[in-house]
């Protein structure tokens, strides 16, 4: 079932209803202390349903329209990830995604808990990074090809972030195909 009643009565069209293949990823985390760096299983991550919505958050007013209407007694406009259009408010808000377009290069950026997160999708490869380290992922299973330490400080990297990261550069991409 697909429900993109939200969609339909935003008075600002402030989602984006886009299609993604289901996944299931098998992933690793990162973990580095004073005496070296671990790599190690992670969780799984995994999307069953197509249908997908991002919540634009440039757009939204906030009027609760979408909660009103919405069949699972939701926010969308709270709990739908957030994809800001506007890179200023983006880096003043810091709690969502923001697409960065150079020469046909596409990356997104995305804060949790006032850390960035960069991901790219290259021809051969992802690129996943943060402060701490730079790391090249398998495109189609996420595994660590490789890893870049920037700082030898203690972190954990958990590449859930970088699967999310992945659904919703997809969905970032879709939005700015249909404008």
């Amino acid at each position: 079932e697909v429900c993109n009643i939200c969609t339909t009565v935003c008075p600002n069209l402030a989602f984006h209803s886009f299609e993604i293949e289901p996944v299931n990823y098998h992933l690793q985390k990162i973990i580095s202390t004073i005496n070296g760096v671990e790599v190690m299983d992670g969780d799984s991550f995994e999307i069953q349903q197509k249908h997908q919505i991002l919540h634009l958050a440039d757009w939204c007013n906030q009027c609760g329209n979408c909660d009103t209407f919405c069949p699972t007694a939701g926010a969308p406009y709270l709990e739908k990830p957030h994809l800001y259009l506007d890179k200023s408010v983006f880096e003043q808000e810091k709690d969502g995604y923001f697409l960065e377009v150079e020469n046909e290069n596409a990356t997104l950026l995305f804060y949790q808990k006032n850390q960035k997160f960069h991901l790219s999708i290259q021809p051969e490869f992802i690129v996943f990074e943060s402060k701490f380290f730079k790391a090249e992922l398998e495109s189609s299973t996420l595994l660590l090809l490789k890893l870049e330490v920037k700082e030898k400080t203690k972190f954990e990297a958990d590449l859930t972030i970088a699967a999310g990261m992945k659904i919703i550069l997809q969905g970032a991409l879709d939005f700015y195909a249909n404008e």
